[in-house]
């Protein structure tokens, strides 16, 4: 199930990026 986990890290780091900068890169 590492396969759900490096999704679920990725969409986080997303939306993470987002919240940082304001905006989708």
């Amino acid at each position: 199930m590492t396969d759900v986990f490096g999704f679920i890290k990725k969409a986080i780091d997303f939306i993470s990026s987002i919240l940082v900068h304001g905006e989708p890169k």
